[in-house]
């Protein structure tokens, strides 16, 4: 019998090959990140209208049950909710996809310091560019609460359905058109927050941002001049 032999050159496609396979499944377990997430019970007790922004710092002594979704870690209390709007929009032929969603203190740390410097790189100054970026500990991320939807082929379809659909869920649109001066945020149409379904149903229907359904005043377009 004759012995098989590979040459070189097949021996480089099939590595070519085995990479390809590879990287489609790391793709698909990013994406499908959603999918696989599974119905939690909720530990601890997290105030789910906890104000955290440029003016209001995470409480210190601040602890949460994660629950991990492909990459990313969101707070367990909102897991159930989660995955009801998940298999809502996908009726709706949507799919959500999680570009950021819990920071740590120090992932925050990296991500200030970065925006800092994009937005200096793009000519602000350093005072604008700081008043811009979250410092640490001012972060809804770190609340575990906050979640940018980004990513995937129908994104604008997504951000579309979630405006008008997440309050159903428990989520609210963070920071909307227009509401620079109350949140100190530009608008994100990516950053949803969780505030459960009594509050966002309430939040929605009054058009209000989380800072005016509390009733806390804020001048963040006087302080930023």
């Amino acid at each position: 019998m004759k012995k098989k032999i590979i040459t070189p050159i097949t021996l480089i496609i099939l590595i070519i090959i085995g990479f390809i396979i590879f990287g489609l499944g790391m793709n698909n377990t990013k994406e499908s990140a959603l999918d696989t997430l599974e119905s939690s019970v909720s530990l601890g007790n997290v105030d789910l209208l906890m104000l955290v922004n440029e003016a209001n710092k995470l409480p210190d002594d601040y602890n949460l049950d994660l629950v991990s979704v492909g990459e990313e870690r969101v707070a367990s209390v909102l897991v159930n909710d989660l995955i009801e709007m998940r298999d809502a929009a996908k009726n709706s032929g949507i799919t959500l996809f999680i570009g950021s969603a819990y920071r740590s203190m120090s992932d925050q740390e990296q991500i200030y310091r970065d925006t800092i410097s994009e937005h200096i790189a793009q000519g602000m100054s350093e005072k604008v560019a700081k008043d811009l970026a979250a410092a640490p500990g001012y972060s809804e991320h770190q609340t575990g609460l906050a979640i940018d939807f980004s990513g995937g082929n129908n994104q604008q379809q997504m951000w579309d359905w979630l405006s008008g659909n997440s309050y159903k869920y428990g989520f609210i649109l963070r920071y909307p058109e227009g509401g620079r001066c109350i949140t100190g945020y530009n608008p994100e149409a990516w950053h949803y927050r969780y505030v459960g379904k009594k509050h966002a149903k309430e939040i929605f229907e009054q058009g209000l941002m989380l800072e005016e359904y509390l009733g806390v005043e804020t001048r963040f377009c006087e302080i930023h001049r």
